[in-house]
């Protein structure tokens, strides 16, 4: 299990500075994602900053990896396991928003979707889980709360399950374009949902299993 506030040991300063920037970046795509499924199931205008807000992420990403970087540079024996474990995650968290940028930009190719079948109602409900999911990973990151972090995954699974049923739904009884933005959004929404969970089992797993909830597939 990997803590970085419970260790008894004094972090470096470059260490702690990666792992704000990285709660950071989690905030920033729960904005980003917040208001890319506004903008897909309630039909609002795109967040304005939205380019603004994914620099910022990809920015923080290098700035993450040059931190840890020149750390172990210094000093290669300090902090080694919170080291690897904010480069073993950064990624996805830098991936969460480039999903939330797709979402918006499929809700840019659909401006009239209905929601109104099943299918249309999953992704609603879906719409509202997965960001409250992205929320619930950034408190248990920056808490590193493992009971918290353990139900990030569990979630997902579930969120796996229903995107499972979803996309055999809308591939077998709907052929309209609506019902391939919908597939399209339903997987969107799962790797969201999956990174997620990648960051939220750093706190739960042994580093060497960090990501383990996603081994083999999404």
């Amino acid at each position: 299990m990997w803590s970085f506030l419970s260790s008894d040991q004094k972090k470096s300063h470059l260490v702690n500075q990666a792992f704000e920037e990285m709660s950071e970046m989690l905030a920033q795509d729960v904005v980003l994602v917040s208001g890319a499924v506004e903008c897909l199931t309630g039909g609002g205008d795109p967040p304005s900053d939205i380019a603004t807000i994914e620099e910022r992420i990809n920015s923080s990403e290098r700035l993450i990896r040059r931190l840890i970087l020149e750390h172990l540079t210094l000093n290669p024996e300090q902090d080694l396991s919170s080291s690897l474990g904010l480069l073993s995650v950064v990624h996805d968290v830098e991936r969460i928003g480039d999903y939330a940028k797709s979402i918006v930009e499929l809700a840019g190719l659909a401006p009239s979707l209905s929601l109104e079948s099943d299918a249309g109602r999953e992704i609603q409900q879906l719409a509202v889980e997965v960001p409250e999911i992205l929320r619930a990973t950034a408190e248990a990151f920056g808490q590193s709360d493992e009971e918290a972090a353990s139900q990030v995954m569990s979630r997902h699974r579930g969120i796996k399950e229903r995107t499972d049923a979803l996309l055999e739904k809308v591939v077998g009884e709907d052929s309209s374009g609506y019902g391939a933005v919908l597939a399209v959004a339903s997987r969107y929404l799962r790797r969201i949902s999956a990174h997620a969970s990648n960051v939220a089992s750093l706190v739960v797993n042994p580093l060497d299993l960090v990501s383990r909830n996603e081994a083999g597939g999404e």
